[in-house]
């Protein structure tokens, strides 16, 4: 092909910089900053909702080692203690996400979380953790069963190779 038909116009190769004094960049960019603070707000908002006419109160009480999370009925006051579905010598306590500590026997949460409508599921969750005795980290037999797997499907991978260069070389000599 002839060059001369794909002539490129090398001034537009960089793309150009506004000057540093440039009024409408600085806009711009002030519109991209409150564009992007609005949009951390609209994420929070959906992280954060707040459930409406719940029928009870959250009470969160300190108590020996841990505290205490109460459901308070708003109409007849009759209290339930979260603590009893836990299993014994295990505790609930304040933490910056939830979790379930095994060796502590700690099921932790976020303090302010309680007001947010995924409290309880997360809740639920790490107690279910905490009859398992299980934390989230994988355990030993997990990690052994793992590698079996891997070494499994290697060996399968191998033995798909050898047999793939055992046909190409029989082919070849023929």
């Amino acid at each position: 092909m002839n060059e001369g038909n794909f002539g490129i116009d090398k001034s537009k190769m960089e793309p150009e910089k506004p000057p540093e004094g440039d009024e409408k960049a600085k806009s711009e960019r002030i519109k991209i900053i409150e564009m992007h603070k609005q949009l951390d707000e609209m994420v929070r908002k959906l992280h954060e909702v707040v459930p409406q006419d719940r029928n009870f109160d959250i009470e969160i009480k300190e108590s020996g080692p841990g505290v205490d999370i109460l459901l308070k009925h708003k109409e007849s006051d009759q209290e339930l203690n979260l603590g009893g579905l836990l299993p014994p010598e295990h505790f609930f306590g304040k933490d910056k996400i939830f979790g379930y500590a095994k060796h502590e026997k700690k099921i932790g949460f976020p303090e302010n979380d309680p007001k947010f409508r995924g409290f309880f599921l997360a809740l639920l969750h790490e107690i279910g953790h905490s009859h398992e005795k299980r934390e989230h980290a994988p355990t030993y037999l997990d990690n052994i069963l793992t590698l079996g797997y891997t070494l499994k499907k290697l060996f399968k991978y191998l033995v798909t190779f050898i047999k793939k260069k055992e046909r190409r070389k029989v082919q070849e000599k023929n």
